[in-house]
């Protein structure tokens, strides 16, 4: 049996894998840890004190309704997709199928 050019480019690329994780895990040393001192009574209060509305929203006279959002000092980014689907493009049999399963 001949070793199809897919199965060579598998081999090598595994060969390549594994030699780069290994350099990685050679080269960079373990992070250090600091043992943490046990939480006192202010820490605990300090982690659990609810936030309020008043906190996420900005001070009134530093937001200017008129003017576009920003975040340090650079224009906020807004993801917006829209999927346009037509209700005849639907195949209710497929669904039925596929709920049904084989058995």
């Amino acid at each position: 049996m001949q070793p199809t050019c897919l199965t060579i480019f598998c081999l090598l690329f595994i060969t390549l894998l594994a030699s780069v994780l290994s350099y990685q895990l050679c080269t960079f040393p373990p992070p250090q840890t600091t043992p943490k001192a046990p939480l006192g009574p202010a820490d605990i209060e300090a982690e659990t004190t609810p936030i309020a509305f008043s906190d996420l929203i900005p001070a009134p006279n530093l937001y200017d309704k008129m003017r576009p959002p920003k975040r340090q000092g650079e224009p906020t980014t807004v993801g917006f997709h829209v999927t346009v689907m037509g209700l005849d493009s639907i195949n209710e049999y497929s669904m039925l199928t596929s709920c049904v399963g084989n058995h």
